[in-house]
C-alpha cells in the first residue's frame, strides 16, 4: 500500500484518468491493483517457466530475471487498461451525444428550464442519459449547475461532449439562465 500510494504520486493524471474513464477508485487504490496483478501473471508465467527451465537443464536465475521483467510489463499493461477504459467510454457517449444536445436544445426552445431539461436527458437518453444523469447526481448533492457543467466538462474522455457542454454554457448565458 505504501508502494502504491508513492507510485500514485508519481503518476499526477491518474486521477483524472480515472474520474474519465468512469473507475470509481482512488489512485492509489488502483495501483494497488494493477501491482496484485502483474504478481499474479508474472508468478503463473513464472512457474510454467521454472518447469520448463527445470527440465531443459537451464538456469533458474533466467525466470527470476524473466519474472521480474513480467512484473514490470504487465504492471505498465494494466496502466494502459484505463487508456482503453477511457476510449470505450467516449466512443459510448460520442454514439448519443448529438442526439442528446438536439433533445436539449428542443427542451430549452420550449421553454424548459436548463436543469429540468437535463433531468428529463438523464432519464430518457440511452446511453448518453446515465452521463447527464452523472451530472444531475453532482446537483442533487448540492453542487451548483454552473460547477457540476464544469466538473462534467472537464472530466469526459469525449470531444463532442466537451463540445455539446461548450454550447450549453452559450445557451445558459443566452437564456439567462
Amino acid at each position: 500500500m505504501i508502494i502504491s500510494k508513492f507510485i500514485a504520486l508519481k503518476i499526477p493524471e491518474l486521477k483524472k484518468n480515472l474520474k474519465s474513464a468512469g473507475v470509481n477508485k482512488k489512485p492509489w487504490e488502483y495501483i494497488d491493483e494493477c501491482i496484485k496483478s502483474s504478481i499474479m501473471m508474472s508468478a503463473m508465467i513464472a512457474v510454467f517457466l521454472f518447469f520448463i527451465f527445470l527440465k531443459a537443464g537451464k538456469s533458474i536465475f533466467i525466470v527470476f530475471l524473466l519474472f521480474i521483467l513480467g512484473l514490470f510489463f504487465f504492471f505498465f499493461m494494466s496502466l494502459k487498461k484505463l487508456d482503453v477504459l477511457m476510449i470505450k467510454r467516449a466512443k459510448e457517449i460520442d454514439r448519443d451525444v448529438l442526439f442528446a444536445g438536439r433533445f436539449l436544445l428542443v427542451k430549452l426552445n420550449s421553454g424548459k428550464p436548463l436543469i429540468n431539461a437535463i433531468i428529463d436527458a438523464s432519464e430518457s437518453y440511452g446511453v448518453a442519459g446515465k452521463y447527464f444523469k452523472e451530472i444531475v447526481d453532482d446537483i442533487e448533492l448540492g453542487t451548483p449547475l454552473e460547477d457540476a457543467l464544469e466538473r462534467a466538462y472537464k472530466s469526459t474522455p469525449s470531444e463532442k461532449f466537451r463540445r455539446s457542454e461548450e454550447h450549453t454554457s452559450e445557451l445558459q448565458s443566452r437564456f439567462g439562465i
